[in-house]
């Protein structure tokens, strides 16, 4: 479980977005399901984030061996915000699917 302040960081980390600007009504939503940003407090149990994913220059380079660290590093800021948006896009279709097979299964064994 991530307190406000973690997911504020990570998200910062991750996309180089300041998510209070960027996402304001989202954390008011998790303030509002008992994220905090006072570590004492404790988040609501049921709000755990699931499949954050991470991106690194190596990664470009097992695909791209030739390349510099610099050109790698180039490559991932200019499209950061593509494999963001890319990534929920896929996220939302496996859940999607995997939601829908575990409903058809409890279907069918009903």
């Amino acid at each position: 479980m991530y307190t406000l302040e973690q997911i504020i960081k990570t998200w910062h980390e991750c996309y180089g977005e300041d998510m209070t600007e960027e996402y304001a009504g989202f954390l008011d939503s998790l303030q509002a399901r008992g994220y905090s940003d006072d570590k004492k407090d404790k988040q609501v149990k049921e709000d755990i984030w699931y499949g954050m994913t991470r991106w690194h220059i190596d990664d470009v380079k097992s695909l791209a061996p030739k390349w510099t660290d610099e050109k790698c590093h180039e490559f991932m800021e200019r499209h950061s915000r593509r494999f963001q948006d890319r990534m929920v896009e896929l996220g939302w279709e496996v859940l999607d699917i995997y939601v829908a097979e575990d409903i058809n299964e409890v279907i069918t064994i009903k």
